[in-house]
């Protein structure tokens, strides 16, 4: 077993109450009219709060994960289906065409070649003008710490320095958004939208994260 797969498979999941991602769901209202009876695959659910929520607005929501105690607790939800399965691996386990396919904080663990699989895999199934959402981190930096009663100074972002927030068993990898989007285009998707978006990750305000969203359809 690699080190990936090693990390996610006993990862243990906290007894926090999970809630869903804001920043997703604000990009899915730009995206789509409607959940209702909207074929959604969640990749890499893990809690499973963005893939509940998709059920609640009224999606029939499909999901993979690698981790085995957290596809049981979903199983247990009624009309949620989902399985084990590791993306890049794995083929999508679901003979069904989809509106909606997205991943968030789950392709940055994949190899290069798993990556190209997944595209690959996840253009066929789905339907013509079905979209392909996968969010990733494209930075983790480091400012120096500003006073609170002054206004932002954007100039610091411009000496950050380079610095994950991470913990260093945590197998994620950077990678450029030119990367991913050649990687689409040779499976014969088309980028579609893009959305990125920062943010302080500790109290001082001197660590940030800077998140983006790239959306594909089929060319």
């Amino acid at each position: 077993m690699d080190k990936v797969a090693e990390y996610w498979t006993n990862f243990v999941l906290g007894k926090n109450h999970a809630v869903p991602n804001v920043s997703l769901f604000r990009l899915f209202g730009s995206l789509i009219d409607t959940f209702k009876d909207k074929k959604i695959l969640e990749i890499g659910f893990l809690h499973g709060a963005d893939l509940l929520e998709c059920k609640k607005r009224g999606a029939n929501v499909y999901g993979i994960d690698i981790n085995p105690i957290a596809v049981s607790k979903i199983e247990q939800k009624k009309e949620v289906k989902v399985k084990l399965s590791r993306c890049g691996v794995d083929p999508i386990p679901f003979d069904v065409s989809f509106e909606l396919i997205y991943m968030r904080d789950t392709i940055y663990y994949l190899k290069d070649k798993e990556i190209e699989f997944f595209f690959s895999d996840a253009t066929k199934k789905i339907d013509f003008n079905g979209l392909i959402v996968i969010q990733f981190i494209e930075k983790d930096i480091y400012v120096k710490k500003q006073h609170p009663m002054e206004e932002f100074d954007f100039n610091r972002l411009s000496n950050a320095k380079l610095e994950p927030i991470f913990e260093k068993e945590n197998p994620i990898r950077f990678f450029s958004s030119k990367e991913l989007i050649i990687k689409a285009e040779k499976a014969g998707l088309k980028l579609f939208a893009t959305k990125r978006m920062l943010q302080s990750y500790d109290l001082d305000e001197e660590r940030f994260r800077l998140d983006r969203y790239l959306v594909f359809k089929k060319k």
